[in-house]
């Protein structure tokens, strides 16, 4: 069955509706209501939704988390070299950018405690 690229365009965007809706509490009945389908379009719909996130999390499982669990494993120092390069380059950038300095070192901040937390799941499997 063949769909056209309006008819994608539509499902896409209500897709992204169920999604949203979804995602700020709403019951798959009151979503169908809000948006004029039937129930059964709206639980499709999120079955769709779960099934891509699931996809999408198995393929960063499979594909960047080796890597980035390679980048954290280094040794001590070379993990805050590694650290210190990156912030190097955000706070770098901060001074090309807008981006207020707050938020570099929130970003910087955060990429460690993603480092700890690769390193932690990872270690006790």
């Amino acid at each position: 069955m063949e769909h056209s690229t309006s008819e994608m365009e539509r499902l896409e965007w209500r897709r992204d509706k169920v999604q949203e809706l979804s995602s700020k509490g709403y019951s798959q009945r009151e979503i169908a209501r809000i948006l004029q389908v039937g129930l059964g379009s709206v639980n499709r719909d999120l079955t769709f939704i779960r099934q891509q996130a699931k996809n999408n999390i198995k393929k960063y499982i499979d594909e960047r988390l080796p890597e980035e669990y390679e980048k954290c494993m280094v040794l001590p120092t070379g993990a805050f070299t590694h650290f210190n390069l990156v912030y190097f380059n955000v706070f770098s950038a901060s001074f090309i950018t807008s981006m207020p300095k707050k938020r570099i070192i929130r970003l910087y901040v955060l990429q460690i405690e993603y480092c700890i937390v690769i390193i932690s799941i990872t270690t006790h499997v």
